[in-house]
């Protein structure tokens, strides 16, 4: 049985080395340029990977936080190793899943494989010389027949397409996800641990899924897909959007109003205070961040009730996303000469 004592203290350790948002806001305040951010990060936990080529340096500064990311991941997982089912790797297989969705994308597209290098992030079992192997493959079928060899039959839905255009990358990617979901619900299920920590893991699962359901609604709402055709992308399993409340999300006319039908009038109050707390041109990108966030905010108030179960884990998970997060954002909003003051609105507290 894991000892989550002995793996929290480790973890409480290695938590010292991440930045907090109010450095980075402090960062921002004392500098807007990238070299002054890559002189930071060299005195960071990320300074092993922020290399001193000449080159793009968004490119090399976001190749090291993508390499300090699966970095810490596989450090988090190599603590929590020793028992069979584990739940911390199931978590983690969802940047599988991110990460084959973002080769099927490229293979579609016809993207270089170093351009696709940059996309990715490989925080789970497949490490990135192993994508670029499966990238490699002369067609999606070739790399789908190559995932299942490797043990992934999550991605058997898609042998069902002979052929996929980019008209059919959304059908494929949400059976690709419904797939997915469903075996990490399993093997949560089929895990040895304690019931209390995979009955957390199973709720992480379950908003994660809800977080997909309500992006999809979001892509009816913007005219990325007509309303009436989204019903059949439904992915069952999530935790607040049933079918019931995805089919009358459909009928919405705003995001609030959506959310407004999960669960109770709360969920809209949260998440207005969060979108007037942190704007952004993106509506998708900041739905997503704002489920991030109320991910986080789920472990760290379990953590914080009883120290020695798997949501600190979980916690520190996602406490490393947003600080990704936030340094991509710094980055780019200096790449694009974005407002100093507009840059710190996006800086989200990872506590």
């Amino acid at each position: 049985m894991i000892d989550y004592e002995y793996i929290n203290t480790r973890l409480r350790i290695l938590e010292l080395k991440s930045i907090s948002s109010e450095d980075l806001r402090e960062l921002l305040s004392r500098t807007e340029g990238l070299d002054a951010i890559k002189e930071y990060l060299k005195k960071t936990s990320y300074g092993i990977h922020v290399s001193e080529e000449t080159g793009d340096i968004v490119f090399l500064l976001d190749r090291a936080l993508r390499l300090h990311f699966s970095e810490t991941m596989r450090e988090i997982l190599q603590i929590c190793k020793g028992v069979g089912g584990n739940l911390v790797e199931t978590i983690l297989s969802i940047w599988d899943l991110y990460n084959i969705k973002t080769l099927l994308r490229g293979k579609i597209r016809a993207i270089s494989s170093e351009e696709i290098t940059t996309s990715l992030m490989p925080a789970g079992s497949l490490r990135e010389i192993i994508l670029i192997e499966v990238y490699r493959q002369p067609s999606v079928q070739a790399m789908v027949d190559m995932l299942i060899t490797m043990g992934y039959t999550f991605v058997w839905p898609l042998k069902q397409f002979k052929y996929i255009s980019e008209a059919h990358t959304i059908v494929a990617e949400t059976e690709l996800e419904k797939s997915f979901y469903s075996h990490a619900l399993k093997r949560i299920e089929l895990s040895h641990e304690k019931d209390k920590n995979k009955a957390i893991a199973k709720e992480v699962l379950r908003l994660i899924i809800d977080r997909a359901n309500l992006l999809l609604v979001l892509k009816g709402l913007t005219g990325r897909i007509p309303p009436e055709e989204i019903l059949p992308y439904y992915i069952r399993g999530g935790r607040l959007i049933t079918i019931e409340v995805f089919k009358k999300m459909l009928e919405c006319k705003s995001i609030s109003e959506c959310i407004s039908l999960i669960w109770s009038e709360i969920w809209r109050f949260r998440w207005e205070i969060y979108r007037d707390t942190y704007p952004h041109s993106d509506i998708s990108f900041m739905v997503e961040r704002w489920l991030d966030y109320e991910i986080l905010k789920y472990s760290w108030r379990l953590s914080r009730q009883d120290p020695f179960n798997i949501s600190y884990v979980i916690a520190c998970i996602w406490r490393k996303v947003h600080e990704i997060v936030n340094l991509r954002m710094i980055i780019k909003g200096i790449q694009y000469g974005i407002p100093r003051e507009e840059i710190e609105k996006s800086i989200i507290s990872c506590y």
